[in-house]
């Protein structure tokens, strides 16, 4: 049997957890400069459990070795048409994971899958990959606004926090993709792009904070884009909430940074 199918087993290929730490054993025993060896020639195989094990053995890599993007990017070329989804979502999560920018185009081909495991897998690497390539490349940005609309409600949270928080890329463009999300009701996406329009300045940020105190409907992620947008025109609404003994138990000192940050000092 091929060292890596020994390494991985039959049974950990259904489960991820168990396969990266088998992987991870793996590399251990055979050395970094054969596994991946070994791992090329099986992302190349025409069995798609085998194509997986090889892709994810690669993933393992490549965290710590950006020398491998280009095999990486040559490997999983075409992949996105794949009909196995375990292969397509190894062939994603592998671009993803080298968070390099040379390897954004290839993940983007990837945004139209139909599991939406995979979609997920893009809004969790495009935007380190706009970070690093100072708010590029364009098609990273335009398929990240693509995925802020997407129809699982946790690629729309994973992208909208990706676009807003990790990345300083701004524009009409960007800002309205944020707007758009901020009475989206999945998880934390509209207090994200929240935070995302006040990284950015934008002008209608204290309104919207205003709004949500006077709603009642005050989030961490309220108090922390009064933070960011770090101007006199979000005190008024922080000073309502230190006076209702607003409090957050996993951010406790956040109310009181952000008053610090918006409202003028005593003279």
């Amino acid at each position: 049997m091929h060292p890596l199918l020994a390494a991985a087993s039959w049974e950990a290929v259904e489960d991820a957890d168990a396969r990266f730490a088998a992987l991870g054993r793996a590399l251990e025993e055979l050395g970094a400069e054969r596994l991946e060896r070994e791992a090329a020639l099986l992302a190349r195989s025409p069995i798609g459990d085998e194509r997986q094990v090889g892709l994810d053995a690669l993933a393992v890599l490549i965290q710590a070795d950006e020398r491998l993007v280009p095999l990486a990017v040559a490997l999983t070329r075409g992949l996105h048409a794949d009909p196995d989804e375990d292969t397509r979502w190894s062939a994603a999560h592998l671009l993803a994971g080298s968070g390099h920018p040379d390897a954004a185009g290839p993940l983007c081909a990837f945004a139209q899958d139909a599991d939406g495991d995979v979609r997920w897998q893009v809004a969790y690497g495009l935007p380190e990959m706009i970070a690093a390539a100072d708010g590029g490349p364009e098609v990273a940005v335009h398929t990240l606004i693509q995925l802020m609309q997407d129809a699982d409600g946790d690629v729309r949270d994973w992208a909208t926090f990706g676009l807003g928080v990790k990345t300083t890329v701004d524009g009409a463009q960007v800002r309205a993709a944020l707007a758009a999300r901020l009475q989206d009701p999945e998880g934390e996406t509209a207090g994200e792009a929240l935070v995302g329009l006040a990284r950015r300045g934008d002008p209608r940020v204290p309104g919207l904070i205003e709004q949500r105190v006077e709603q009642g409907d005050v989030g961490n992620l309220v108090v922390s884009a009064a933070e960011a947008y770090a101007q006199p025109s979000c005190c008024t609404a922080l000073r309502q909430l230190e006076r209702e003994g607003w409090s957050d138990e996993a951010f406790p000192d956040l109310l009181e940074r952000a008053i610090a940050a918006c409202c003028p000092a005593p003279s």
